[in-house]
Parts: structure tokens; C-alpha cells; sequence
């Protein structure tokens, strides 16, 4: 410890000797026994300390001090919920009953939404996000397809993954599984030269806004550029390549190979 942390320490040492067998202050007090200009120094400190508790103690205190602190103090209201619900929880019952209303609200929520088409708009802000936050991007590091293939039938997903023709040359990284809002998704690495893409495979997906199947259906989102397509029953969504990239790959004697 050195002088200025023991000093750090001893400034709040008080003088009535109360702190003597305070472990925290153990420390501090072997080092003013080893340094004698820290013992000269907490000397003084404490004759001062000393001087103002004494001096402090013959100011006289008015008698209505306290009531008059009291008064200028802010009314605090207590919320309702702290002062007659938090009562009530400590009834096991209710908490129980309580539970089971929350249990309910959550089967009661997760009907609705799958009621209602799910919005490719959202899907693909969150996919795209995923993409990049995730570490590691993958969680089957692999080139072989045969390989993927097989992993994602032990996942329970569907055998047979289809890459697009025209994305056939880029090197597989990698795979994983993702989950959006109760349906799983397969997610692809891919790699063209340096630049790392994100393909991503949605099977049987009731959108509202599902993209087209002849056209690539492009958009922004946030930094990263996105293009979208359909075919048959599956939706993918590839991530991070250039739209004059994919242009060049997909677009071929004035058509669209959108189709596998």
C-alpha cells in the first residue's frame, strides 16, 4: 500500500477510536507504524479531527431542529403497488394465480401472431442484424454441402438445401440454424474472395409482403445492402454483396435467373 492510499484511507478514521478493530483500516495502520512521515501525518490528522468533534460538540442544537428539517421535506407518495399490491403477493395463492395470468398472456400472444402472416420486412431487418451480431457467425464450420446436408436433417430441418446456380462458385464457410418468431432458418457463410455474405433459407413462411420470384427484391438496411427472392416455397434473403455484384451473377442475356 502506498503513503497516499493509507492517507486515502485514514482521512476517514474517527477520532472516538472507533475504528480500531476494523479490518479495513488494518492495513493502513501497518503502514503508519513502517513510515514515519505517515505517522506524523495521522497524528496531525487526528488532532484536528479531535479539535473540530470538540468544538462541534459545544454549538448548541435548537430545540425545534429536528421538527423544522421534517417540514421542509417533500410529502412522499408511496405507489399503490408497493402499498397495497406487494402485500397482497405474499399470499402464495395469489402468486400463483398471478403466474398463471402471465402463462396465459404468453400462450394468449403467441396465438395471435401466428394468426396473422408474418411481415418479410421484419424478417429481413432482423436477419440482417443476426447476421452480423452473432459470434461466431456459424456453428458448423464446413465446405462439403453432403456434410450440411446431413447436419440440418439431424436439426429436424428439411434434407435438401439448394443453393442458388448462380452462388455455386462461392466457398461454403460454414452453417447454423436460426430461430425467428417460432420458425427455424438455415444460415449459410459464404465467401467471395475477402468479402463474407450471409444467405438465408426460410422454408414454408406465410409472408404478407413475400418477395418476388422473377425480380430480386433489393433494400438497404442500415449498412449492409440486402436482396431478396422466392421460389416455390422457400425465401431467401443474401446479405452483404454488392448489387452490381449480383447483378453480373444472376442477370444473364437480358433475364433473371432468380430461378434454381
Amino acid at each position: 500500500m502506498t503513503r497516499d492510499e493509507a492517507k486515502a484511507i485514514l482521512q476517514v478514521w474517527r477520532p472516538g477510536g472507533e475504528d480500531a478493530e476494523d479490518p479495513r483500516f488494518a492495513e493502513a495502520l501497518k503502514a503508519v507504524e513502517q513510515d514515519a512521515e505517515l505517522a506524523r501525518w495521522f497524528a496531525e490528522q487526528k488532532a484536528f479531527d479531535g479539535a473540530m468533534a470538540a468544538q462541534v460538540q459545544t454549538l448548541p442544537v435548537p430545540r425545534n431542529l429536528k421538527a423544522s428539517l421534517l417540514a421542509q421535506q417533500p410529502a412522499v407518495r408511496v405507489p399503490f403497488w408497493q402499498r397495497d399490491l406487494l402485500p397482497l403477493l405474499q399470499r402464495p395463492a395469489l402468486r400463483w394465480a398471478l403466474a398463471a395470468s402471465v402463462a396465459g398472456l404468453c400462450v394468449a400472444g403467441s396465438w395471435a401472431a401466428m394468426r396473422h402472416p408474418s411481415r418479410f420486412a421484419d424478417y429481413r431487418r432482423d436477419l440482417t442484424e443476426e447476421a452480423w451480431d452473432a459470434n461466431p457467425h456459424v456453428e458448423l464450420r464446413t465446405s462439403d454441402l453432403k456434410t450440411i446436408t446431413h447436419w440440418l436433417a439431424e436439426r429436424g430441418m428439411r434434407a435438401e438445401l439448394v443453393i442458388p446456380s448462380a452462388l455455386r462458385d462461392m466457398n461454403i464457410l460454414g452453417c447454423r440454424v436460426l430461430k425467428w418468431r417460432g420458425h427455424s432458418v438455415v444460415g449459410l457463410c459464404l465467401s467471395d474472395g475477402v468479402r463474407h455474405n450471409h444467405l438465408f433459407v426460410a422454408d414454408q413462411i406465410a409472408f404478407a409482403d413475400r418477395p418476388w420470384e422473377h425480380l430480386p427484391d433489393y433494400e438497404n438496411c442500415g449498412r449492409w445492402k440486402t436482396t431478396a427472392w422466392s421460389q416455390g416455397d422457400r425465401t431467401y434473403l443474401l446479405v452483404g454483396m454488392k448489387y452490381s455484384k449480383f447483378t453480373r451473377r444472376f442477370y444473364r442475356d437480358g433475364q433473371w435467373l432468380m430461378s434454381i
